[in-house]
């Protein structure tokens, strides 16, 4: 039997009205009647199999932005009953709350529709900030803690690639200037820098991750010879106009290349014409095979013309001792 749409009539209104309520005059906690007393399995069995097959009148009805409005302004400054109580729940109790989780995993649907709902404004904690006090509290909660290898994986399994918050973005200038401003006014406070254990360290030069040991045989500016045109066209016509690595004829897309990086050593052996997609996709483990394709090549006019340059005396194999050679080649 269903009420809706009926209304009380005046006789029942007015009978409503003239009721005491059963907690009238009473002070403090009142104890439920039922508190203590739980219902048998019968009770239970039957309550299941009346409830079996019926649907929620509200399934499906999601509430309206008036009623969610209503229902937060009447929340609004009530303090939880439960605020500041420690220890009201046995730990039986609790310990049975996380075993009816465990195994329960939502699924990605569920996960997707949790992560929507706190995006943004929507989030609890969307425009506050954490006080200093509580800071000091979580820092203090955090410091000695080990996270195990296991954890490890699994967080960083999280953030990698497209799982990655941050991926495919990056940094604006104010968000870089506002960043690099930060971490100056952090180091210059001397209570930090003492928990770093002294002054910021130095990232110039050789201290720096990213140096490179060879940048200055890199950064070299080249010889006189490098750019000469009559020994540039000698080398050309010792590799008959073919690349060394692709074995390709040479395009007028062409470089001539420094197989040990040494710009300032323009021996024969150490230099070898490439098509300009070869010479991007060089690595160092290619320098043995280009020497030694480079030694099998007719360069005696090349190595003359080096010759009559620096006036220098060749070693007997013709290579200057600069040039690490595979022991194959070396002993011919």
């Amino acid at each position: 039997m269903s009420f809706k749409g009926r209304k009380h009539s005046e006789e029942a209104i007015q009978k409503m009205r003239k009721r005491i309520p059963w907690n009238k005059g009473k002070k403090g906690y009142q104890v439920a009647w039922n508190k203590g007393k739980h219902h048998s399995e019968k009770t239970l069995k039957k309550m299941s199999e009346k409830l079996k097959g019926k649907v929620a009148w509200n399934k499906g009805e999601p509430c309206s932005e008036e009623a969610k409005q209503k229902l937060r302004k009447a929340n609004l400054g009530q303090v939880p009953w439960n605020k500041g109580k420690v220890g009201y729940y046995s730990k039986e109790t609790i310990k049975g709350w996380k075993e009816s989780h465990l195994g329960n995993k939502p699924s990605e649907e569920t996960k997707r529709k949790m992560s929507k709902a706190q995006r943004g404004e929507m989030n609890h904690f969307f425009g506050k900030r954490h006080m200093d006090k509580t800071k000091q509290k979580i820092s203090r909660g955090n410091s000695g803690k080990k996270r195990s290898e296991e954890v490890k994986q699994r967080t960083r399994e999280s953030t990698l690639g497209r799982k990655n918050p941050f991926f495919g973005r990056r940094h604006t200038k104010e968000t870089k200037q506002k960043l690099s401003k930060k971490v100056k006014e952090l180091w210059n406070d001397p209570e930090y820098r003492k928990n770093m254990g002294g002054p910021r360290p130095s990232v110039k030069g050789e201290k720096n991750p990213k140096w490179n040991s060879d940048r200055k045989q890199r950064f070299a500016p080249y010889t006189e010879l490098f750019r000469d045109f009559e020994y540039r066209a000698l080398l050309y016509e010792r590799q008959n106009g073919i690349c060394l690595r692709c074995k390709k004829e040479l395009s007028l897309r062409k470089v001539l290349h420094h197989v040990n990086s040494d710009k300032q050593l323009d021996h024969p052996f150490n230099l070898a014409w490439m098509c300009k997609t070869c010479h991007h996709r060089l690595k160092r483990s290619d320098e043995k095979r280009i020497l030694s394709e480079l030694v099998k090549l007719n360069s005696n006019a090349a190595i003359k013309y080096w010759t009559d340059m620096y006036t220098t005396e060749p070693t007997k194999t013709g290579i200057p001792r600069t040039i690490r050679l595979p022991r194959k080649i070396a002993n011919k």
